[in-house]
């Protein structure tokens, strides 16, 4: 098996034919897109309904249905990663740091000088200010959470302190109001100049907060409990075709209790706290659907490329449910801190397991929604190429009709490969870490580890969903994958993986014994 060893600098060089294809198609491109990038953030990868959910969301919906839907598309686990690579195309490594202080391309710059518009609405969560890295218009915040009702005093217009109203404000609605309005300005002042609008919202993030009337239509939805609800998308996601007929449930985690040995309690706040966070998702739908009428009205839609993606894997962290109980305060007003918990959030990731943070499949593989009448899928058809944060900015750059390769990047150029409709990337591989939890990939074979845990390995050909580790069959494959983590590793942090490790007790997720134990709460 020596053809399964590779090195860091095989990793950069990865995919050259992917970014050396458009150059001659590229002459028979007379309209560049304008370019509509939507981002939720900690949204599991089945909580949509087009991708085997019971949330409505019927805009998003549609969007599918008119576009393309990616079975494998692949983030970093966690806000502020995802977020740099998709601006700078380079892993948050200590060479351009964790937020891309010392990256070499942004790409609202390199979009700007190829003459496009640069508006962004909503979480930044990068080096510096928006306005600083190329986007001419912003408004939302830098940071990683605010309150939903106040913006916790972070919001901004540009890089002043913007003052919310008393009342009627709310994240996802002013998110989308900025952006209608600078999309607005852009159609007065330069109509024919494309545009590059960056939508990032900051929902389903905790705390859990919306209106009442919005958390109403799902309440008492979820009482029928978290095995019947995984039960229920496993089965959906297999008849949509997400992944194969043959994969395998995943096992249901060991620090989690069973849906029936919860007190009534414990089971009104758990449907409580979904119903919540299916009204945050069902909220910024409708959201979304707004900036698509806009399309619309103004004929944008069918020359604007649309992506929609989630940032990571839902949240597991159960850090403030305690502290509200004792205060006697429900999910949804300006004074929750609730959080998902960890057990709606392994149902917010089937069919796979682990969560945000995690390398496992839960964490990093999202839903991402494509919709762009140039690209070469029929409608409402499911893609199955690996697509990878990091390969946004150079395809964006060439999309745009940037031709030299931007510095410093790591992804690769994939417009042609969208355009000719391409369901395989056989040489696709990757590695990351977070914390104790990192992968390798190469092809469909996947080396993983949570929580500083021993390596497991799948064939995600035939184990989309990581049930059967063959580690033991296939050792010369693990030996390869692990010398290639460690030399990368120790590049850039110059000491041994295992020296790093540290993830606290209550931060622990392994489903198989090391995660930290669940144990839901009632109101008295």
């Amino acid at each position: 098996m020596g053809s399964m060893s590779f090195s860091r600098r095989d990793f950069l060089r990865t995919g050259a034919a992917f970014a050396a294809a458009p150059l001659a198609a590229r002459a028979k491109e007379p309209r560049r897109p304008n370019i509509l990038f939507i981002i939720a953030d900690d949204m599991g990868y089945s909580d949509l309904g087009c991708y085997g959910g019971e949330v409505d969301t019927p805009h998003l919906d549609r969007l599918a249905n008119r576009g393309v839907r990616f079975t494998q598309f692949y983030n970093y686990g966690k806000c502020e990663p995802t977020r740099t690579a998709l601006m700078t195309g380079h892993r948050n490594t200590p060479e351009i740091g964790c937020y891309g202080e010392r990256a070499e391309s942004f790409l609202p710059a390199l979009l700007r000088e190829q003459g496009y518009r640069t508006l962004m609405a909503g979480k930044w969560h990068v080096s510096r200010n928006p306005t600083d890295r190329g986007f001419e218009r912003f408004f939302g915040i830098e940071e990683g959470a605010c309150n939903y009702y106040t913006g916790s005093g972070r919001i901004k217009l540009g890089k002043t302190k913007f003052p919310v109203p008393a009342e009627g404000f709310y994240t996802t609605d002013a998110f989308t109001d900025y952006a209608i309005r600078f999309l607005d300005e852009a159609q007065h002042e330069t109509p024919e100049q494309p545009f590059f609008m960056y939508l990032a919202y900051n929902a389903p993030h905790d705390p859990l907060q919306v209106p009442e009337e919005d958390i109403g239509k799902y309440r008492g939805v979820y009482r029928a409990g978290w095995e019947y609800f995984k039960q229920r998308r496993f089965e959906r996601i297999k008849q949509m075709g997400l992944i194969p007929e043959d994969a395998a449930m995943t096992a249901w985690p060991e620090n989690l209790p069973h849906w029936d040995e919860l007190t009534d309690g414990q089971k009104d706040m758990e449907d409580c706290r979904m119903a919540t966070y299916a009204a945050m998702i069902d909220r910024m739908d409708r959201q979304i659907g707004r900036v698509l009428r806009w399309l619309e009205k103004n004929r944008k839609l069918e020359n604007t490329l649309i992506v929609f993606i989630s940032d990571n894997g839902a949240n597991p962290f159960d850090r403030g449910s305690r502290r509200m109980v004792e205060a006697g305060i429900l999910p949804g007003g300006p004074d929750s801190h609730w959080s998902l918990g960890t057990a709606w959030a392994h149902v917010s990731n089937t069919p796979f397991r682990m969560y945000k943070r995690n390398m496992h499949e839960g964490g990093i593989c999202g839903p991402m929604i494509l919709h762009w009448p140039e690209a070469g899928y029929e409608a409402g058809s499911l893609a199955r190429m690996p697509v990878h944060v990091l390969d946004f900015l150079p395809t964006f750059h060439a999309l745009a009709g940037g031709t030299a390769r931007p510095p410093g990047i790591e992804g690769q150029d994939i417009s042609a490969a969208l355009r000719a409709g391409k369901q395989s990337r056989p040489d696709y591989r990757t590695m990351a870490y977070m914390v104790d939890h990192r992968y390798v990939r190469r092809g469909d074979w996947k080396l993983v580890s949570v929580d500083g845990e021993p390596w497991e390995l799948h064939h995600l050909g035939r184990d989309r969903t990581e049930t059967v580790n063959v580690v033991d069959e296939h050792p010369e494959i693990a030996r390869a994958f692990d010398r290639a983590f460690n030399e990368w590793y120790e590049s850039f942090r110059k000491e041994p993986f295992e020296k790093g490790k540290g993830t606290s007790a209550p931060l622990r997720m392994g489903d198989r014994g090391t995660g930290a134990q669940y144990v839901p709460v009632e109101m008295p």
